[in-house]
C-alpha cells in the first residue's frame, strides 16, 4: 500500500498541492523501524501501566493492565505517521 502525504507550495502567490508519494520500500523501511520499536514499546506500556496500578492501589486485573497500556502505547505509537510525513517531506525538499 502507498502512502501519500500532501504538502501545499506556493509559486508565484498561487497555492497549489504537491502530493508525495513513498513507494512500497520506502514505506516499508520506515515501518521497519518503528515495528521494531513499537514493540519494545508496547512491552514499557504493559509495565507502565502495572506500576500506574500498583500506586494507585488499584486491583491489578489482567484487563485493566491491558487497557491502560493500550491506551498509552496508542499515544506513544502514533509517531509512525509523523515518520512517514517526514519522510515524505525531505523527498519533496530533496
Amino acid at each position: 500500500m502507498t502512502y501519500i502525504k500532501s504538502f501545499p507550495r506556493t509559486k508565484d502567490s498561487t497555492t497549489h498541492w504537491v502530493d508525495i508519494k513513498l513507494d512500497d520500500k520506502e514505506e516499508q523501511k520506515v515501518s521497519a523501524i518503528h515495528r521494531n520499536l513499537n514493540k519494545n514499546l508496547y512491552q514499557q506500556c504493559l509495565k507502565d501501566a502495572a506500576v500506574i496500578l500498583e500506586k494507585s492501589e488499584m486491583k491489578e486485573f489482567q484487563t485493566n493492565i491491558v487497557q491502560i497500556a493500550t491506551a498509552l502505547f496508542n499515544k506513544r505509537s502514533s509517531h509512525l505517521v509523523y515518520s512517514k510525513d517526514s519522510y515524505c517531506r525531505e523527498k519533496l525538499e530533496a
